[in-house]
């Protein structure tokens, strides 16, 4: 069954790959499997089947009886993941297996539609929520996890679902999120479905559908010290998830546990089990609950706790849970909320009732920076940028208002605060300010907390203060990058700080990103293309260092790029690199068709924050980033000359306080502008990194042009004895392996000696020039050619060369 708004078709297997069998030889299809029409149609979005008095009086109170000696953490299993499968030919050993049938029986379906049950028992504290996830199966017999999740192998249960077997314990959230083969989730949910803990109650779902808990404690709004009981049941159509994630009574894992003394006088003979499964039971259609539709932002509560919960969204306060608790299931829609939201801008409580919200939040449940902007996302997914800041505009209103003296004193300083701070030196350096925002120069090899707090350690002593000033961090750069550092003039709950976290929170802020990366070509100068593999980060040496890695388990993460320039990389750093007298093809091949490595300088513009993020998604298609130890070639780069990571963040753009854009830019460091001009001078390079940075002068002039290089002078004066005996330009530069052609370049853009010989007036072309000493040898310059518009200053010619 198609769910509106949330599952989507899924793209059809591979279709040469084969998938491995079982051990019992049975074949492990894991195609897609549609939903049955009469389950799930009353309350999708997103799909969800609740059921009180789920099971018969006496099948239940045998579970109950059970549970205790059959929750799976008293099982010592080697794989940690040890849940139980009971295949459609086997018997129920069980209380919890007998249930497992009768729940399918529920569902409208008989044993045989299904390759079997995979069922587990839960044990946990009332007050302790579940992870959002999605069921998976990623244990294949005869491969790894690692083998399996680099296929994206896995496959979703046909149903997941929940026997609750008491009454304590928070919700069960059920979002309208569908992730793909590759694991890719929708950025946010619109809706969900909040299903409160009662004793015999059932809840089936779709397993393509994300879901956890909520740490409410009971549904009565009261924590409660005893444990949260349940029993969940995978139902698999055409997929059996193999050992050691699934032990099925075949397996060792299992055998263990029906042999225990406690255990063993819970086990049933076929006979009894029979009996349970065909108990008399109501099955009266009013039994089914439907769910109740909360669209009141106000019975939202943005305190909730729910810290693994991507989206942050407010969950239903205790209040409308205590309230609600006999019926118990609520819709959750936060896009109605934030339109609510909307609508109510500007109007009294008279006007409008839902104004409301304003007055509530204003005395206890005003959202945060991170909750604002989740929100604004999902309006800016729905209905655009606009209206995403409309959003934030009203929460801003509130921010200030709850703003007192000191927090507005921050956040407006007088201008003499920034005038000459980190100019001095070792200080670090203010590029802009603006109300409530500052924008930093982070240098690279100092950690943004190191930054960010020697400059506010900089300002207290130029503001004479006793204490450093305050200074919120909303954004950060990695310990080796370099660039602009946007930051909130004031404590973490001050209203700069709450609507910066927004602004990032909602994707609605412009990063901007130069990196130099190695790899086969991405395509021609100004090519475009994206990134958007799921990315999961690591701790690592106990939360001191961590490592981020695609993995369809990772969370969505996007990253655009361009291709600003390409380089062939210095001859000398690989004998293996044609001669440099032709520029590399379009696809990344020489003239004689092989592949070869380039060095492009890209922009990128990352919409998400992940960390790591561009390292990882760059060196994930090959093209990792020059200088990173981490992610980068290491010893096989074609330029480990380069002293540090060429990444820096060149431009960052958000709303200060006032609403007016705040834009703070960042020129390439000296160190890696020096990169750049060697590999520019030592190698081929199509188009000028000045140009895009804004330097270089020149307009109408621009110059074509190709170099010899050599350490020693001696060497050079025998490379031009031999082009003044009459051998090739090209020839003598092959053989020296040192240079080859400068591509089309304007003032400004190459070395001060290359610019006084080029644009010399009275140099001819064809001439060959030098030797001309510069800090990287000794050259011999050919021009090959003059024009007179220079396509690099030009804006029509510009826009013309991207296009080609």
């Amino acid at each position: 069954m198609a769910l509106a708004g949330a599952a989507k078709e899924s793209p059809p297997a591979d279709s040469t790959r084969r998938d491995p069998t079982d051990a019992r030889g049975q074949e492990l299809i894991g195609r897609d499997v549609g939903m049955p029409r009469p389950v799930f149609e009353e309350s999708a979005p997103p799909a969800v089947a609740v059921w009180d008095d789920a099971l018969s009086p006496e099948l239940f109170r045998r579970v109950r009886e059970s549970i205790d000696d059959l929750c799976v953490w008293r099982v010592k299993s080697p794989s940690g993941l040890c849940t139980f499968w009971l295949p459609r030919e086997a018997q129920p050993k069980t209380a919890a297996e007998v249930a497992g049938r009768a729940l399918l029986k529920l569902l409208g379906h008989k044993p045989e539609e299904f390759v079997g049950i995979e069922w587990w028992c839960r044990n946990q504290s009332a007050i302790m929520g579940a992870h959002f996830h999605y069921d998976t199966a990623l244990s294949v017999p005869g491969s790894s996890h690692r083998e399996v999740e680099e296929r994206t192998d896995f496959r979703r249960p046909t149903y997941s679902s929940v026997l609750y077997l008491g009454d304590v314990g928070g919700p069960t959230v059920v979002l309208d999120q569908v992730a793909d083969r590759s694991g890719h989730s929708p950025p946010v949910p619109h809706a969900g479905c909040s299903v409160a803990t009662k004793r015999n109650r059932y809840l089936a779902f779709p397993g393509e559908l994300r879901h956890g808990g909520v740490s409410f404690g009971s549904h009565s709004g009261v924590d409660c010290r005893e444990p949260r009981f349940v029993i969940l049941y995978n139902f698999w159509k055409d997929f059996a998830p193999g050992p050691p994630a699934c032990q099925t009574p075949d397996f060792s894992h299992y055998r263990p546990v029906c042999s225990t003394a406690p255990t063993a006088r819970h086990l049933l003979v076929p006979e009894e089990a029979v009996r349970l499964l065909n108990c008399p039971h109501d099955s009266s259609p009013a039994r089914r609950v439907t769910p109740s539709l909360v669209v009141k932002p106000e019975e939202m509560d943005h305190s909730v706790p729910v810290e693994d919960l991507p989206t942050s969204l407010p969950m239903p306060s205790k209040e409308v849970l205590s309230a609600t608790h006999g019926q118990g299931v609520l819709r959750l829609e936060w896009g109605q909320a934030a339109r609510q939201l909307l609508a109510s801008d500007g109007k009294t409580t008279e006007e409008n009732p839902d104004r409301a919200l304003a007055s509530k939040i204003r005395h206890q449940l005003v959202p945060n920076g991170r909750h604002a902007g989740s929100a604004a996302n999902s309006v800016r997914l729905a209905a655009g940028r606009g209206a995403a800041w409309k959003l934030l505009d009203a929460l801003l209103e509130l921010w200030l208002e709850q703003e007192g003296p000191e927090g507005k004193l921050q956040t407006s300083w007088p201008d003499d605060d920034f005038c000459d701070s980190g100019n001095t030196e070792g200080g670090v350096r203010v590029l802009g300010y603006g109300p409530g925002v500052a924008g930093i120069l982070k240098p690279a090899g100092v950690t943004t907390e190191e930054a960010v707090r020697q400059l506010s350690q900089q300002l207290a002593y130029e503001r004479h203060m006793p204490e450093p000033v305050d200074l919120h961090i909303v954004s950060r750069l990695d310990h080796p990058t370099s660039g602009v550092l946007p930051l909130a003039l004031g404590a973490a709950e001050c209203a700069a700080a709450k609507w910066l976290e927004a602004q990032f929170a909602g994707r609605l802020v412009g990063k901007e990103y130069v990196c130099l990366c190695e790899g086969p070509s991405l395509g021609p100068t100004g090519y475009q293309g994206n990134v958007s593999t799921p990315l999961h980060t690591v701790e690592l040496d106990g939360g001191r260092a961590s490592r981020t890695e695609v993995s369809p388990l990772g969370r969505q993460s996007f990253t655009g790029y361009e291709v600003l320039a390409r380089y062939m990389p210095p001859a000398s750093s690989d004998p293996s690199f044609p001669s440099h007298d032709c520029e590399p093809g379009v696809d990344g091949r020489d003239e004689e068709g092989a592949k070869v490595r380039e060095l492009m300088l890209l922009r990128v513009r990352p919409l998400t924050g992940r960390t790591h993020q561009i390292r990882v998604h760059l060196a994930s298609i090959d093209r990792p980033l020059v200088g990173d130890l981490t992610y980068g070639a290491k010893e096989t780069s074609v330029l480990r000359s380069c002293p540090r990571l060429f990444l820096h963040c060149r431009r960052i753009e958000v709303r200060d306080l006032s609403g007016k854009p705040f834009v703070t830019k960042s020129e390439l460091p000296h160190e890696l502008e020096g990169i750049v001009l060697l590999v520019a001078i030592n190698g081929v390079i199509l188009i000028g990194y000045k140009a895009f940075f804004g330097g270089g002068g020149g307009a109408g002039r621009s110059c074509s042009a190709r170099h010899i290089l050599m350490k020693l002078e001696d060497d050079i004066q025998k490379a031009k004895a031999r082009i003044e005996a009459g051998e090739k330009f090209g020839k003598v530069a092959r053989d020296c392996r040192e240079g080859g052609s400068l591509g089309t370049f304007s003032p400004g853009q190459m070395v001060p000696a290359f610019d006084r010989v080029c644009f010399d007036p009275d140099t001819k072309v064809g001439e060959v020039l030098g030797p001309v000493q510069t800090h990287f040898g000794f050259h011999l310059i050919i021009v090959d050619a003059r024009q007179g518009v220079d396509p690099e200053v030009s804006k029509e010619l510009k826009e013309e060369k991207k296009g080609e």
